[in-house]
Formats: C-alpha cells, structure tokens, sequence
C-alpha cells in the first residue's frame, strides 16, 4: 500500500482519511472505487472495509475511497447537499460540507483511468442495476447485474461517474440492492474484486455476465411542493402512459409515457427528486417508410432532420421545404426511407437510394468507372437524436438499410465520410466496408452562414443480394 500524490489547489479541504491506494509498480489500469457517497448506503462501506484486508494487487494502481465520513458516522444520506449532485461542472455555489468534499474528491479521481461508484437504492425489493453510458459498456460483462440504465450524464448530472464522463474518463455506479439489506455488502464485494479482474488488476479470470437489459432515462420529476406517492413502487416496475404515480401538492401527477420508474419516493421539499422514468431499448422500433405511413411520419422526419444537422459537428441549416425534397425521395420504390420510433416519436431516420438517382452529377461520374449506377445503393444520411445516442439504435439503422438493399437486388452498397476524424469510418469498417482506393469526392454542404465543402473517401460493400 502507498501514499496517493494529490496536487491540491489553495482552496481549503476537508480531509477525507479513508484513501487506500494499492500500486503494483507495473504498468496496468488506474481503477477508483469509492463507497459512502451517501452516507446510509451501507454495500460500498462495508464492501471496501472487507476487501482492503487481504486485498493483492497484480497490475496498474486501485484506490478504495470512503467518502462522506460525517454522513456515514450519522447514518445520514448526506450533510447539506447530496453529494452525488455535486459533481457538475458549473455547480451553483453554497460553501456546503459536500461541496467542499466533491472539490477534494474530484482531485483525486481525476488521476484515475476508471471510477466505480458503489451505491444502495432506497426501494424496498430492488434488484442490483448499473448507471452509466457507452463508454463503460466494454465492462458491464464482469458486473452480475442485468438492467442497465444510461443517458443519466443528460437528465440527472452531477455524479461521479458523470465527472469522469466529462474529463472523458470513464465513470460508472452500481446499485447493490436495498439500503437496509446485508446481502448487498456480499454482491459488492463479489462485484468489486470480478471487476478488478476484468480490469486486469488483480491476473485471475473474471467471471462472464453477459445478458443485460438496457434502459434509457426520459424524465426526471422534480416536484414543486410536497410530492406524495400513490403506492410503493418498484424500481423498474412498469407503467402505462398515463398511469398515476403520486401527488404533487394537490394536483395528481401521471406517467407520461409507457416507461419504467426508479426511485419513487415521497418528497417533502421541491429541492429533490421524487421518481425517474425510463424506457426499454428494445421498445424502440425501426420502420420503413412507405405510402401508407407517409404523411404520419412526414413532420417527425423534418423536424429531427433540421435538429440534428444544425447541431456539431454538422452545423447545416435546412428549410422545410429543403428537407421535405429529401422526404420525398420515399415515395420511389428504389429508395429506403427508415425511421426509429419511440411511441411513434420519431427519433432516429436513415435514408438510401439508387446511386443513378442521386442529384450530384459529379459524384455520379466519379463512380460511373467503378460501380453500377443502377445496381449501387447510397447510404445518404444517417442520424438520431442525442439523448439517444450511445444504444445501438444507429448501428440497428444501418444494418437494416443493408438488409432492404439486398434484398431488392442491389450488387454494390456504398457511402462517403471524412477521411480523418469519421466514427463512420471505423463503423462502417467493422460491417466489411472498404476504401475505394485512390477515389476521392468533394461533398459540398449548406453551413450556418457559409457554403462549405470537405473531401470526402468512398467506403462500399459487394452485397449477396436476394432477388
């Protein structure tokens, strides 16, 4: 065991005197796991009190943290403010005591590669779940929890691991079980030391959980006065739209959707939060569009198209009118118009059509000496919403494009994108696309305030069409 170097900053701390660090003096990942965030959720306490006993480190550097010292002593979730809301990079300033904790916390983690922040939900009969977003995903196989919860950094920032998030770490918590229940000190151990072992810093094989269930939080309910729940919910117990959940002062607050809630409870001030809702990935659905559904998604697929493309790293701007030309492209049989829905809200949309019939007649030439015009499908736009990004709904568009390609005949699928910086570059590489070598286009778009035009390579996909 050694001392962990911390650069402190002139402001004043509060000493936390529970940091344990174990380095092997090898190369090998730098894993934080912290306990006692709130100070009554007893698994990651105790958890981290059992495993620095007898714990050997193989590789790379561990630090256990038990955090908030007064709050645990006093059995407390927290002081002043919940620590786990403090986090956020333009907090609002209060001089509380886990305000100045957080300040001290965050430099410490910061020094770390990986942070895992162990909890216990305050509903009665919960079962183990994971928070986090895809850039933990790599490491849910060594957590024995089947329901994972994302999009948490959007709706309910200001944790641990949406700090590591943000300095483009990697953060994520796992809920234990029931605050009151000891058996959730057993699963964090168990969970802790196998994560380790995922990580490589203890060398012994980790054991495998590979079925998972992925949830995405929609709402968060804030209440504005005292907020009273109708029954005692389960976490990830489901709803139907329009479900009562509670009251709020005198008003009766439904569910807005057909979701699932976490941590209901009853709230006596409007500071907290009293439920959130979520949704099951796999409720979101992928259509084609067609003349039936034509003109119900018609203003859907405008609206998102325009949001999206007007935001990073595109910045184009769109008319109506301009993206409803684009919609129109549907209505031929050689074009595959699909959009993603979440309770027929669309989402997500991927579009492809017959190369011949694209407008850009130089692009057209380009390719004429390589490809089939008539017998080459375009993938030409590819897009979801941010809060939905991160769940495999993107890569589920284009494998379904794929499949409607082959299907209706096509011998050739191709693209174009970024020659550097392009995530669909190496998406598309992962699905058997390859680089058109030597073949460059210029792809020439509509900006905020200027016309601009990149370079753009040709990736493409020899297809086993089924005609």
């Amino acid at each position: 065991m050694s001392n962990i170097k911390i650069n402190y900053k002139s402001f004043n701390f509060i000493k936390i005197e529970n940091i344990f660090l174990f380095s092997s003096n090898k190369p090998g990942k730098k894993v934080c796991v912290l306990g006692g965030i709130h100070g009554n959720e007893i698994a990651g306490i105790e958890a981290i009190k059992n495993i620095i006993k007898n714990f050997k480190i193989e590789n790379g550097e561990v630090c256990f943290i038990i955090c908030n010292e007064k709050a645990i002593q006093e059995n407390k979730r927290y002081i002043e403010e919940d620590l786990n809301r403090c986090f956020l990079k333009n907090k609002s300033y209060t001089n509380s005591y886990e305000e100045n904790l957080a300040k001290e916390l965050k430099e410490i983690i910061s020094q770390f590669d990986i942070c895992l922040d162990i909890h216990n939900s305050t509903t009665k009969n919960t079962e183990p779940f994971v928070i986090c977003e895809k850039n933990a995903y790599n490491l849910l196989d060594s957590i024995n929890a089947e329901k994972v919860v994302s999009n948490f950094d959007n709706l309910e920032p200001g944790g641990t691991d949406y700090y590591m998030n943000s300095i483009n770490k990697i953060g994520l918590c796992v809920e234990c079980g029931y605050f009151k229940d000891k058996k959730s000190i057993l699963f964090a151990e168990n969970l802790i030391i196998n994560f380790l072992k995922k990580t490589n810093n203890i060398k012994l094989n980790y054991i495998k959980y590979t079925k998972k269930k992925y949830f995405l939080l929609n709402e968060v309910y804030i209440p504005k006065t005292d907020f009273k729940l109708y029954k005692q919910f389960n976490d990830f117990e489901e709803l139907k739209k329009n479900q009562i959940i509670g009251k709020d002062g005198n008003n009766l607050v439904y569910s807005s959707f057909n979701s699932v809630i976490l941590f209901a409870k009853d709230i006596n001030n409007n500071t907290q939060e009293a439920f959130l809702l979520a949704k099951k990935i796999d409720n979101i659905k992928i259509i084609r569009i067609d003349k039936d559904n034509y003109e119900i998604y018609k203003d859907g697929f405008i609206k998102i198209y325009k949001e999206i493309f007007s935001q990073a790293p595109y910045y184009e701007i769109f008319s109506d009118e301009e993206v409803e030309k684009i919609y129109q492209l549907s209505k031929l049989e050689t074009t595959v118009t699909l959009v993603a829905l979440d309770d027929d809200n669309v989402i997500g949309l991927a579009l492809g059509i017959k190369l011949s019939t694209h407008i850009d007649t130089d692009f057209k030439l380009l390719l004429k000496n390589h490809f089939n015009l008539d017998k080459t499908f375009y993938n030409a736009e590819l897009a979801v919403l941010a809060k939905y990004r991160g769940q495999g709904i993107g890569n589920e568009l284009i494998k379904k494009r794929i499949k409607f390609a082959e299907k209706m005949g096509y011998n050739i699928i191709c693209m174009r994108t970024k020659e550097e910086g392009s995530m669909s570059m190496s998406l598309y590489k992962k699905l058997d696309f390859k680089l058109l070598n030597g073949v460059k286009s210029i792809s020439k778009t509509k900006k905020i305030n200027i016309d601009d035009e990149d370079i753009r390579v040709i990736l493409y996909k020899r297809l086993a069409n089924k005609t």
